[in-house]
């Protein structure tokens, strides 16, 4: 799917899956009651925009982690960072309405549960 809010969605699910890898890292496994991505899903099912700039916000101590970690998974943290970029080039030219309603918001659920190809299954988890 290739639909805006499916990857507002996917954008979302990816940083939780960083955010979960970096406190399994840096914080040794002290989880917080919410990961980002979630954090910010009520802000995405009524403002994509305005949780993509909070995500802006937030995401920045993670993907720096993600660019230097030189732990075991690191290559796990690289390919969270591929799969962002994936994303970010086929939402770059998109204009993102200011509301989403109830079928944008249907697929921005199944972007954030989505999982991945088996050619581009993630290892390490």
């Amino acid at each position: 799917m290739n639909n805006p809010p499916y990857l507002v969605g996917r954008m979302l699910k990816l940083a939780d899956e960083l955010h979960a890898l970096y406190c399994k890292e840096v914080r040794k496994n002290n989880l917080p009651p919410r990961l980002l991505g979630n954090a910010l899903m009520a802000a995405a099912l009524d403002s994509p925009t305005q949780a993509l700039a909070q995500l802006a916000l937030r995401i920045v101590p993670y993907l720096g982690w993600a660019r230097t970690n030189s732990t075991e998974f690191a290559g796990l943290s690289r390919f969270f960072l591929k799969e962002f970029g994936i994303v970010e080039a086929k939402l770059r030219d998109v204009k993102l309405p200011l509301r989403f309603y109830d079928p944008a918001r249907a697929q921005l659920l199944l972007g954030y549960i989505s999982g991945y190809s088996q050619a581009d299954e993630p290892t390490n988890i």
